[in-house]
């Protein structure tokens, strides 16, 4: 209708008209969203096990399966991983706690989790707080190519989620990602990162080296313990304390978290051949396996090793170094 049809009729029949053109277009709007979601939706995996294709470089083992050489240039973490039922519990308990409280208990989206950070969000001026879910973030894991970290990605991720979590069970997603979770220095999964840090196993972390797992993921490089492990400290004890509230943590156990430090080691191989891995590595062919199980004796060559170190510290008066 043009302008001067318009500004002959009676007011109601204007009001009338502007309240049905303002419908439509929303109604266009609604349609239009839900076609352009429909579309730029991803289907879920059929599975969440990472295929051979992810491989890139080989984990190359003893004749008894130690490994000879450790790798962190493949996509995915194909060699480190662990089933949920083997992850202590306080730690599987510190990751829901610190990365998505309500895991066990929403759909794929914590829509309550986001409307506060909107608000934390708008009164801080900036993005302070992204509330993405665990089964969220999988979905961006699970993404050959990233998306953009725009408010559409955020729209499409919460859809996938929700198709995820049909399709998956909560256990096997949070499994895959404890296993797939990425940290500072390429490493991911909390297998790879507890030696990392601390040279040992899952089993014999400390509580608060538990807790401090959790925390770093928030912001790996950030809080990359080698830098400095007191940064992590104030997450730490805030997380202990929330866990506390919630019954997960006794009071002993917060105050032990407090008082106990956090001792990096370095990771030693318990085989050291890194000519004969080289020569390995060499002979491959492409594409890859994800494991290669030589005949090398781990222990011989330790044996061996030791003796040549033994002679030529014994000559080294004679300039002899290798």
């Amino acid at each position: 209708m043009s302008p001067e049809r318009l500004r002959r009729l009676p007011p109601r029949l204007v009001g009338r008209f502007i309240v049905r053109a303002t419908l439509g277009g929303i109604a266009v709007g609604a349609i239009s969203l839900t076609v352009a979601t429909i579309v730029a939706l991803e289907a879920p995996p059929e599975s969440l096990d990472p295929g051979a294709s992810t491989v890139r470089r080989a984990q190359i083992l003893d004749r008894h399966g130690r490994p000879l050489i450790h790798t962190f240039d493949n996509v995915w973490n194909v060699h480190d991983r662990v089933p949920l039922h083997a992850v202590p519990p306080l730690l599987r308990q510190a990751f829901v706690a610190a990365e998505d409280q309500r895991f066990f208990s929403h759909g794929g989206v914590d829509w309550a989790a986001r409307l506060h950070a909107v608000v934390q969000n708008l009164r801080a001026g900036r993005a302070v707080r992204g509330a993405s879910t665990i089964s969220e973030q999988v979905v961006r894991m699970l993404r050959p190519q990233p998306r953009p970290r725009t408010l559409w990605s955020r729209w499409l991720e919460g859809f996938e989620a929700r198709r995820l979590e049909r399709r998956f069970d909560k256990g096997r997603i949070l499994e895959l990602y404890l296993n797939q979770v990425p940290y500072a220095r390429r490493r991911r999964g909390v297998v790879q990162v507890a030696r990392d840090y601390f040279d040992r196993d899952l089993e014999t972390l400390s509580q608060a080296e538990q807790l401090a797992l959790a925390v770093l993921v928030r912001s790996p490089s950030r809080f990359d313990l080698r830098r400095s492990s007191e940064a992590v400290r104030p997450r730490l004890e805030a997380l202990a304390l929330r866990m506390h509230r919630d019954g997960l943590l006794t009071t002993e156990a917060m105050a032990r978290i407090a008082r106990d430090p956090l001792e990096l080691a370095r990771p030693e191989l318990d085989v050291a051949a890194p000519h004969f891995v080289q020569m390995v590595r060499g002979r491959l062919a492409s594409p890859s396996p994800s494991t290669v199980r030589t005949t090398l004796d781990g222990g011989l060559q330790n044996r061996v090793r030791a003796l040549l170190e033994s002679q030529i510290a014994a000559l080294a008066d004679r300039q002899v170094g290798d």
